[in-house]
């Protein structure tokens, strides 16, 4: 069983790989709270990497590039990262650079784990202006052999741009639904064709270069998860369950990009049909997920914590603060996008096939998985979480992590096309 103090390091590794994901805000007071600990947790062997890894990102959030390779080169491993107390603090692979930029950083070391829990740290669309419609280009989704499609009634809203509900408008989906056993099952809903413009404008708030520039993608039709994939529908295809905050309807998280896509390999040879499940694209992701809209969310100019679940002492725009829930909450909890899908905002960060670029120069326009044989270590974030500020859920957003890496507010949702029997 560990001890008292050796809970005390595990959690401040994790609230230090957090620290960057909120504008770095707590980097400093972390690092140097890390620092005062050494007397009492010296003696710990878990704790040199930690204090170590603190000091390095002290210098680091300090500007000094240098000095921080220099200490962090102390405590790294073979494969170029640091492991305290059994969580992994990855470094990132441009610290070499002189131009890392302070987003790069917050992509790779922002997503760590669970908030603090030690007192000694302490608390831790549619229908508007700017509506995209898209541009039908195929039939409906081919649909899987033997499966019913069934129709499902729902209203969408929108929002101005303080985050007061403009319009409730009625709508429906067609889906069908995976029988996994024991009366658990999944629901995936059609998802039409069409061609979208994917990224955000120059004049969105708070975009990040990496989410341009814009171009115009071609998406076939498919099937995509009406929720994230959850933590009963894991446990039924994998057979275990390490998700933090435990709950039968929450999303699985804490799960690597190969752990997801284990799942979905696994989940198609239980289904033994001809078509196979798989995570999606980074556009298929975006397109879903703006469901025809060209605002910075998909219920308009902004977001409030009554449609999301994300770090509601942070703002987007002119929206409101709201509740911080410090938590992943039951999928299904907020009012779906004009697809029917939901929680495509915040709750938990979701997995995309490709692997990272920097931005979209030469991506591909038919929507396809952008994927590059020189480098496959670091896969494609979307959505954002509950932990973390509004922006980052934006539809547009973009971030990476390690394949192998896993998170409490790391999930997935899975899509399916349909393909002939052969």
């Amino acid at each position: 069983m560990p001890t008292q103090a050796s809970e005390a390091v595990r959690e401040l590794a994790l609230a230090l790989s957090r620290a960057y994901q909120n504008d770095g805000s707590d980097l400093l007071r972390l690092a140097s709270l890390v620092e005062t600990l050494a007397e009492p947790l010296g003696g710990l062997e878990e704790f040199q990497p930690l204090l170590i890894y603190a000091r390095g990102m002290k210098k680091f959030a300090g500007g000094d590039l240098e000095a921080a390779k220099n200490e962090l080169s102390k405590a790294l491993g073979k494969e170029n990262k640091i492991r305290v107390a059994g969580i992994s603090l990855p470094i990132p692979k441009q610290i070499k650079a002189t131009n890392l930029s302070r987003r790069q950083m917050i992509q790779y070391l922002g997503w760590g784990s669970v908030g603090l829990g030690l007192a000694v740290v302490g608390g831790r669309l549619f229908q508007n202006s700017s509506q995209q419609t898209p541009q039908p280009i195929s039939s409906p989704a081919p649909t899987p052999e033997r499966v019913s499609l069934q129709t499902v009634q729902f209203q969408v809203v929108t929002v101005d741009e303080r985050g007061n509900i403009t319009n409730r408008r009625p709508t429906q989906a067609n889906f069908f639904t995976e029988d996994l056993g024991n009366g658990i099952t999944l629901e995936m809903v059609e998802i039409p064709g069409g061609q979208f413009v994917m990224g955000s404008p120059p004049s969105e708030k708070e975009r990040e270069s990496d989410e341009g520039p814009q171009h115009t993608v071609t998406i076939q039709s498919f099937f995509m998860g009406r929720f994230a994939v959850t933590q009963e529908q894991y446990q039924a295809v994998m057979g275990d369950n390490r998700s933090y905050f435990k709950g039968a309807k929450r999303p699985v998280e804490n799960v690597s990009w190969e752990q997801a896509s284990e799942f979905c390999d696994k989940l198609s040879q239980r289904i033994g049909k001809s078509y196979r499940y798989r995570l999606p694209s980074e556009a298929e992701w975006e397109y879903v997920c703006r469901a025809g809209t060209t605002t910075p969310f998909h219920y308009g100019e902004t977001v409030t914590t009554a449609l999301a679940n994300y770090h509601g002492n942070y703002t987007y725009g002119s929206g409101p603060k709201g509740e911080y829930r410090q938590q992943t909450t039951d999928v299904g909890s907020f009012p779906p996008n004009a697809f029917g899908l939901y929680d495509m905002h915040g709750n938990v960060w979701e997995w995309c096939l490709d692997t990272w670029h920097d931005n979209y120069d030469g991506a591909p326009s038919d929507g396809s998985a952008w994927l590059s044989e020189n480098d496959n270590q670091f896969r494609v974030l979307r959505g954002g979480s509950w932990y973390l500020n509004p922006r980052y859920c934006r539809s547009a957003n973009r971030a990476w992590f390690p394949r192998d890496g896993r998170s409490d507010d790391i999930g997935f949702r899975v899509v399916v096309s349909a393909l002939r029997s052969s």
